[in-house]
């Protein structure tokens, strides 16, 4: 399979000083239209809250120190993700900018995209069983048996001749991805240490 580098591909919202959902762009809905994700039109996002879209206790914990970042230094902050769909692998960056009277726009921008085989995990249409695999939000790896592993792996790892379904996905943030945002955050203004996020970061949310 080829690479396809698209560095101007990318979407864009916006949240008010609420948090609620604001805006969004153009790109957003081809984008939401392209991945089985017609729940995310705008007409169905404005003016909910941001938190709404955000699964797992630990991302949530993350995605309000970003936003208390941005909001408390005036001054973007930028990160890199991956955000995979059934068919496709995407490294994108994102980036978080603070607007006016506490709002804050989320840029996203395409790294690099990669078609692949199909992953049923990823798939919103495959039906589910009651088990669940704990999935990085961050670096789409997926933790098997303690170990943390990419998805194509854990899919081997999990398939069983006679299964009907699929585990649920329960999404958290790997280690790894936990120590890359924290060096990012604690190398500028604020501080803040796995610690603070005590016994929750032991759950299968």
């Amino acid at each position: 399979m080829t690479a396809v580098t698209d560095r101007a591909a990318g979407c864009a919202y916006a949240v008010d000083g609420q948090d609620r959902i604001a805006a969004v762009d153009e790109a957003w809905r081809l984008f939401a239209q392209q991945n089985e994700g017609e729940s995310l039109f705008a007409q169905h996002v404005l003016r909910r809250s941001l938190w709404d879209y955000i699964r797992g206790i630990e991302n949530r914990l993350i995605y309000k120190r970003l936003l208390d970042h941005v909001r408390g230094g005036g001054e973007p902050v930028s990160f890199e993700l991956r955000c995979d769909g059934p068919t496709m692998e995407r490294q994108l960056q994102m980036e978080i900018v603070p607007l006016p009277e506490n709002g804050c726009l989320f840029r996203t921008h395409m790294l690099q995209c990669n078609p692949r085989d199909p992953v049923p995990l990823l798939s919103r249409r495959v039906e589910r069983s009651t088990a669940s695999l704990p999935v990085c939000d961050w670096c789409m790896q997926a933790e098997v048996l303690g170990h943390w592993v990419d998805l194509v792996e854990a899919v081997d790892r999990l398939r069983e001749p006679e299964a009907q379904a699929w585990p649920l996905l329960t999404h958290t943030i790997c280690p790894a991805c936990f120590e890359r945002l924290d060096t990012l955050l604690s190398s500028t203004r604020l501080s803040w240490r796995r610690s603070a996020f005590g016994a929750i970061s032991g759950q299968r949310l």
